[in-house]
């Protein structure tokens, strides 16, 4: 299988995960420590949602500018869709979830991009060394 279409197929991995969660009511959650950090959680999840969006994307959009408002969008219309989907399992729809949602969004978005520049710095680190003429020690 090539590599846009398991991009593809992580991604919609990733929402249905989120679709169930949101779909469960809050009796059926579990009662982890971890879940008592909600904003992070979110913030954690959705991390991840931007990370499934870009690699889907960056096959079909090759401006980062571009890929970088999409996978934002896209992002945030999909948080918007799954707080008002939270309504319909008996759960509260939060605005303060969005916001901790979209900053998982940013904070995917820089750290794709922190990873772009830190693998085109090595890139271009291994090829200069592979050029450099060998010292000449007398």
């Amino acid at each position: 299988m090539n590599r846009k279409r398991l991009d593809l197929l992580a991604l919609l991995f990733v929402f249905c995960l989120i679709w169930y969660g949101s779909s469960l009511p809050p009796s059926r959650l579990p009662n982890l420590a971890l879940f008592s950090k909600d904003k992070l959680l979110h913030t954690g999840e959705y991390l991840v949602v931007g990370l499934a969006l870009i690699r889907a994307l960056r096959h079909v959009i090759h401006t980062p500018l571009r890929l970088y408002s999409l996978v934002l969008i896209l992002g945030v219309i999909w948080a918007t869709s799954d707080e008002v989907h939270q309504i319909f399992s008996g759960r509260c729809c939060s605005l303060m979830d969005g916001i901790a949602d979209t900053i998982g969004l940013l904070i995917s978005l820089l750290v794709w991009h922190l990873w772009g520049t830190w693998r085109k710095r090595a890139a271009l680190a291994g090829k200069s060394q592979r050029t450099a003429p060998a010292s000449q020690d007398s």
